[in-house]
């Protein structure tokens, strides 16, 4: 499998409906909050990238709702609130 597109920590990674693995947010250094999303493709070992979320992100909570969609919730925001 193929490295992330953009190193991360304090992210979240969400398995979706339909097997891909939704990465979103985090950090990349000590200072720089991320907003970023990412989709891995487990079959394919294939990372791309996908709509960012309207905030940076770290610390937070994602979770898989029925429709299919993912909640994001709390965590911290850093300087860029």
């Amino acid at each position: 499998a193929k490295s992330m597109l953009s190193e991360r920590f304090q992210h979240t990674a969400t398995v979706l409906l339909d097997g891909q693995v939704l990465v979103v947010g985090g950090m990349s250094n000590k200072t720089h909050y991320l907003n970023t999303a990412e989709l891995y493709d487990s079959i394919n070992g294939t990372w791309s990238k996908t709509t960012s979320i309207a905030k940076v992100r770290m610390n937070h909570t994602a979770s898989l709702l029925n429709d299919g969609t993912v909640a994001i919730v709390a965590g911290f925001t850093g300087n860029k609130a």
